[in-house]
């Protein structure tokens, strides 16, 4: 696009080479059109001529009133900054993201293993099991048979001590996700002098190492066992343990993090899997509206990309939006399908950073196929294959949304910008 006379027109055309008039399936100057940038009429003009729809169509500008009026008309507007920034915004909003996870996963089925900020990789459980939960495809983790009382480690410990014994936080996921074997009296009955659940299925170990911090390792302990009794119609059982957790969410103790989990967003995606379990709930009736509250409070907060898609995961559960956080996630994937950087876990006493980079793809995935933002709808073609079966758990990911490629109408520029080496555009 370009506002100019015919006569400014022909100097321009003569003298940028055919091989880069190419690359454009049309060029439209404002003498064709009757108007100029940035009327609104020139936009609506060429919309009806070319036949685009706003909400499939990208428009490029280094003229920022250029990029407000066609935003004001359902297109998507782009400032220019440099090729690599534009490059990146405009592969985000036209890759397949489903497609591009997909293949990544498939390519290390059995190997996403986790590894440490300081450079340990790490045999565990407890993030194949997520990742399970979420794909619903056992081909692409490696977990052994489940045992009744399930383990962090894959044998030893690492980083801690050799002989680490089963903990409730991996049983209740275990036994959530595969419900083989029956762990529901064990995970009842471990709790500590207040009633609170336990961490481990060895009491005595929480009074040895973590007797000060203690209530900073339980939350997210305590919500994973409170999701699977409640699963199993018991959680009336553990009244005190579901109030805490409630006066934790309600006084917002968890915004720094708890002990073994990073980040606040954690501990509000553990909350969103318990209220999704269909059955009412025995206590605080009023827990799913101050969850929302909570949860709409950390829309704009920063976060690594494993924390935005457990807070876009948490705010779909309850019907609420985070736009401008499934925007940033979008933006974070890398070339090779997946979504790089993701802390979820932390060792108690060292806080050694854990992360699974297979887990933080396939949650971000599930995140963008339950964000459906409907001003997209009419961009979408044919819908991709899931490829990793249908996830029936209580947040109902895969079955809930399908996520389709975007479209892209036609990619602007404008030649003033162009012209001057300041603009390109990518089609």
């Amino acid at each position: 696009m370009l506002n100019a006379s015919a006569t400014d027109w022909e100097i321009l055309r003569d003298k940028i080479p055919a091989d880069i008039w190419a690359l454009f399936d049309n060029v439209s100057i404002s003498v064709g059109l009757g108007d100029r940038m940035p009327s609104l009429s020139f936009f609506r003009r060429f919309l009806e001529m070319d036949g685009s729809d706003p909400r499939c169509t990208v428009f490029v500008s280094t003229v920022l009133d250029h990029v407000v009026s066609v935003s004001s008309l359902g297109i998507t507007g782009l400032s220019w900054t440099s090729y690599p920034d534009v490059e990146s915004r405009l592969c985000t909003l036209t890759r397949d993201s489903v497609s591009d996870r997909e293949a990544y996963l498939l390519k290390h089925a059995g190997k996403m293993w986790s590894t440490t900020n300081t450079g340990v990789a790490l045999r565990e459980n407890f993030f194949q099991l997520l990742v399970l939960e979420i794909t619903r495809d056992p081909n692409l983790v490696d977990l052994p048979e489940p045992e009744r009382r399930m383990r962090f480690f894959r044998g030893a410990g690492v980083l801690t001590t050799r002989d680490f014994p089963p903990d409730i936080d991996t049983a209740s996921i275990a036994h959530s996700v595969i419900p083989t074997v029956n762990p529901k009296a064990s995970i009842l009955t471990m709790r500590n002098e207040d009633g609170i659940t336990l961490t481990y299925f060895d009491p005595s170990r929480p009074r040895i190492v973590l007797t000060r911090l203690a209530y900073f390792e339980y939350p997210v302990v305590c919500m994973n066992a409170l999701t699977f009794s409640h699963t199993n119609g018991r959680a009336h059982e553990l009244p005190e343990t579901l109030d805490w957790v409630y006066a934790v969410l309600h006084n917002r103790a968890y915004a720094a993090g708890t002990l073994y989990y990073y980040g606040a967003d954690s501990f509000l995606y553990f909350i969103s899997r318990f209220l999704a379990v269909p059955r009412p709930l025995p206590f605080h009736a009023n827990l799913h509206d101050l969850f929302k509250e909570r949860l709409t409070e950390r829309f704009g907060e920063p976060g690594d990309a494993l924390a935005l898609a457990m807070r876009i995961l948490a705010a779909t559960s309850v019907g609420l939006s985070d736009r401008r956080g499934c925007e940033q996630l979008l933006a974070m994937q890398a070339a090779d399908g997946a979504w790089q950087t993701g802390w979820m876990y932390k060792y108690g006493m060292s806080g050694v950073l854990v992360k699974n980079q297979g887990l933080t793809t396939a949650m971000a995935v599930a995140a963008i196929r339950r964000y459906q933002p409907t001003d997209v709808h009419a961009c979408l073609e044919e819908p991709l294959s899931s490829g990793g079966g249908v996830y029936d758990g209580p947040l109902g990911l895969a079955g809930a949304a399908v996520v389709r490629r975007p479209r892209m109408t036609w990619v602007n520029m404008t030649l003033e910008a162009f012209a001057s080496s300041e603009s390109m555009a990518f089609v």
